[in-house]
C-alpha cells in the first residue's frame, strides 16, 4: 500500500458500481489523500451498502493517543493475522477503500512523487480499476 492516494470518480457512478443503497449527492474529487484525513469507503453494517467517509489510520484499543493512527496505515497481507493491532479489525471491521490512483516516490535530485493510475476514462473501463478491499483501518 502507499502513503498517498487519489479518488476522483463521481459519487453516483461509484455508488452504482458497488450497489450503495443511498448514494451521496456529491463526493469531492480528492487528489492527495493522506493518513489521518477522511477518505471515502464502502461498507455494509448489515443494513445495505453505504458510502461514507472514514479517517485513514488505525487507532488500536490500547492506544493512549489517537495520533498513533497516523503511523498505522499499512498492514502486510502475510502478517496481518499475526499482529495484535490488526488482527481483530481485519477479522471484523472490513470495508472497501475507494481509490483510483496512488502515489509512489522516487529520489532524483530530491524526493518527488508520481501518480500511478489506470485509464479510468477509456470506453473499456469507466469505473475505477484500482479499487481494492482492505480492512477498515480508518
Amino acid at each position: 500500500m502507499c502513503g498517498r492516494y487519489s479518488m476522483t470518480q463521481d459519487a453516483r457512478k461509484v455508488s452504482r458500481r458497488f450497489g450503495v443503497r443511498k448514494p451521496p449527492e456529491a463526493l469531492a474529487a480528492r487528489y492527495n489523500i493522506a493518513p489521518s484525513q477522511d477518505a471515502p469507503v464502502v461498507l455494509d453494517e448489515g443494513t445495505g451498502r453505504q458510502l461514507r467517509l472514514f479517517r485513514w489510520g488505525l487507532v488500536p484499543s490500547w492506544a493512549k493517543e489517537a495520533s498513533i493512527g497516523h503511523k498505522m496505515i499499512n498492514a502486510r497481507a502475510e502478517t496481518v493475522m499475526d499482529k495484535p493491532s490488526y488482527k481483530i479489525p481485519f477479522q471484523r471491521r472490513r470495508c472497501l477503500a475507494l481509490a483510483d490512483g496512488f502515489y509512489e516516490w522516487r529520489r532524483e535530485d530530491g524526493l518527488s512523487a508520481y501518480e500511478v493510475s489506470p485509464a479510468v476514462n477509456s470506453p473499456a473501463n469507466d469505473t475505477p480499476a484500482c479499487l481494492e478491499p482492505v480492512p477498515a483501518l480508518f
